[in-house]
């Protein structure tokens, strides 16, 4: 008995005007008509053969085939001789593994918070850091030597730094080999990129609030990779586990974002962290966001918006509001 199946690294997402495929294996993501999606889930865990299924679906032979054929070529279900079953990967809510994960802290040209932030930052398992240097910073290295000898320890794995064009870093950082990407602003020339011992340096003409107030393009700009695509599905990617803190030591979601949750220099940043309110953009999925919920490439989409709530409608939408 020959059966068609669906690949278990394939799934199916629907939107308003039409639904999306996407296979984590190959990294690829494709709309297509409803039917096909139809027929693609129908295809799931299958354990029938072909004319069962046009029995189920109620539609005729030659459109069948047709869709068939399709899935075949780009590979989203294969033929069998056998209807065991071929599990899917199942979606499961893996926000509890490692809470904190992202912190970007922007710096002045003084240092008065500068040893409390270190003691935070290696105090937590925090994978990526952003550091973030205003305009009015003309000396990086003396911040960075400051900050470098509280994070020697940390599980900081990568860092990325921001600061005027007319600053340089010393090659001979103790941070040099986590430190991954450096972004000039204020640049003469844009979308130069340059690399030097390791770290890719990129320069743009922007200046600094543009550049940071800006939001993704998330039409354009597609994370296509399985953990995104399942967490997607539970939290809000860019903002779980994200703390940002800006040069006068407020606590925020996001720089760009005009409310704050307190100051590491009044206010105990372990608890503030840890408060509901704080959290609570962690857990706003893009199913719960009016532009994009009936999008059906929202669950890999990169939205950095900021979300207000819409009292009447009950949902949350794009923020016309910035920081900056």
């Amino acid at each position: 008995m020959r059966v068609y199946k669906s690949y278990p690294y394939c799934f199916s997402i629907k939107g308003d005007g039409c639904c999306a495929i996407f296979n984590s294996q190959f990294e690829t993501i494709q709309l297509v008509p409803f039917a096909i999606a139809e027929i693609f889930e129908a295809l799931i865990d299958n354990t029938s053969e072909l004319c069962c299924i046009q029995k189920k679906l109620a539609i005729d032979s030659t459109t069948l085939n047709i869709c068939i054929d399709y899935l075949k070529e780009k590979k989203y279900v294969f033929v069998a001789d056998s209807s065991d079953l071929f599990p899917q990967i199942e979606l499961y809510d893996t926000s509890t593994l490692n809470i904190f994960k992202n912190a970007v802290i922007e710096f002045n040209d003084k240092s008065d918070h500068i040893e409390r932030l270190g003691a935070f930052v290696s105090s937590y398992p925090f994978e990526f850091l952003e550091l973030r240097f205003l305009p009015c910073v003309t000396d990086v290295n003396r911040l960075l030597n400051i900050f470098t000898d509280r994070i020697s320890l940390s599980t900081i794995r990568a860092i990325q730094i921001v600061m005027s064009n007319k600053c340089e870093i010393d090659l001979r950082s103790k941070l040099l080999g986590r430190i991954t990407h450096v972004i000039k602003y204020g640049a003469n020339s844009d979308s130069s990129i340059q690399s030097r011992s390791g770290v890719m340096t990129y320069y743009v003409k922007d200046k600094y609030n543009l550049l940071c107030g800006r939001n993704n393009d998330y039409n354009k700009n597609l994370v296509i990779d399985l953990d995104y695509f399942i967490k997607s599905h539970f939290i809000n990617p860019y903002y779980y586990g994200r703390i940002e803190i800006d040069s006068s030591g407020f606590v925020k979601n996001s720089l760009k974002n005009p409310k704050s949750f307190g100051n590491i220099s009044s206010n105990n940043l372990y608890d503030i962290i840890h408060r509901s309110e704080f959290q609570k953009m962690w857990f706003i999925t893009h199913d719960m966001i009016r532009e994009i919920k009936g999008s059906p490439l929202r669950y890999n989409m990169f939205v950095t918006n900021n979300l207000d709530y819409d009292e009447v409608d009950k949902i949350y939408r794009f923020s016309q509001e910035t920081g900056f």
